[in-house]
């Protein structure tokens, strides 16, 4: 006789893990990795000895600081979750997570994105150019992409590994009217096949799912090599995610089977204040504080050029008045 229970209800759970004390947290989605089994995550921090990555298991209360990965950035789970690569220095590291000695793989120069299969084969992107294969035991890197330059493009970024560990998804630099081009790669191979246009670069579950930002919010979409490119409407499961400060970074991590790790974007406000060359306060600016993340003074000293975060994903430019506190968006 067949079993004819309700297969086991599963309940969302739902937890944030904050700056200690002595740990400070980066807040870029993409210099953070949730493990592949989804018990662990990698993330930097910046405490008393500097910045560096830590991990900390899902069941711990504590991070534990790996050693030999000071100034470390976007890290990259191996598929058996011993290992975890990263860029520091213009180089492309590995470290095991139990604790060890921190190895070069290869130079990087400025990276953006890196991904591990279980061919112990690693792909990784710079700022500018082509996305390059090496061996996670290291050698001399190889490019496998081929840029678009007739049709402008500069770079291809963060590489993202299928569960077959033969294809893989990036993203295409410069993003065009606010979105990035999404492709399809095959090792061995040129060819490419465009995928979906996004906010965000993008990755995959275990689950057949595709996830990336839209408009600010996750959205998820059934993938599948064989329907490409993609046309189905996506599902919005979050609103006003995080973000990343990479451009063409997804900004979040999934496990294999469907945990998501993904930063707290808040805006912050801050002021306008005079100070002396000894940076010394003198005097407030008469401009409301709001979350401004850049200013240039004008020539004659009477404005202020300011970009104002809006969302992890817009900015606007406003022009102050120096002396009357008046403030006006240009852009």
């Amino acid at each position: 006789m067949a079993d004819a229970s309700p297969p086991p209800l599963r309940i969302p759970v739902r937890f944030e893990i904050s700056d200690g004390p002595d740990l400070t947290i980066d807040k870029n989605g993409s210099n953070s990795a949730i493990s592949p089994d989804g018990t662990m995550l990698a993330f930097v921090a910046t405490g008393s000895t500097g910045t560096a990555l830590c991990v900390r298991s899902l069941e711990a209360i504590d991070a534990r600081r790996l050693e030999g990965t000071d100034d470390a950035y976007q890290p990259f789970w191996s598929p058996d979750g011993r290992n975890i690569g990263f860029f520091s220095f213009g180089k492309l590291m590995r470290v095991p997570v139990e604790g060890g000695p921190a190895e070069h793989v290869c130079d990087s120069g400025s990276a953006r994105g890196g991904t591990w299969n279980r061919e112990d084969l690693i792909l990784f992107a710079g700022a500018e150019g082509p996305i390059f294969q090496v061996s996670a035991s290291g050698g001399e890197p190889q490019p496998i992409t081929r840029l678009d330059r007739a049709g402008g493009e500069t770079a291809h970024r963060f590489p993202y590994f299928l569960p077959d560990g033969r294809h893989y998804l990036y993203s295409t630099q410069p993003p065009k009217d606010g979105k990035f081009g999404i492709y399809l790669g095959e090792l061995g191979s040129l060819d490419r096949t465009f995928v979906l246009s996004a906010s965000t670069g993008v990755v995959t579950s275990g689950t057949g799912r595709l996830l990336y930002l839209r408009n600010g919010s996750l959205a998820v979409q059934k993938f599948s090599l064989s329907d490409l490119p993609l046309r189905d409407e996506p599902v919005i499961i979050r609103e006003s995610m995080g973000h990343t400060g990479f451009s063409g970074g997804p900004g979040f991590s999934v496990s294999a089977n469907g945990r998501l790790a993904t930063s707290t974007f808040k805006l912050r406000d801050t002021r306008l204040t005079w100070v002396d060359d000894t940076g010394r306060e003198l005097e407030q600016v008469p401009i409301d504080p709001a979350p401004y993340s850049d200013m240039q003074i004008s020539p004659d000293g009477r404005k202020v050029a300011l970009v104002r975060r809006v969302s992890p994903l817009r900015s606007e430019i406003w022009i102050g008045d120096l002396g009357r506190g008046v403030m006006t968006r240009v852009s």
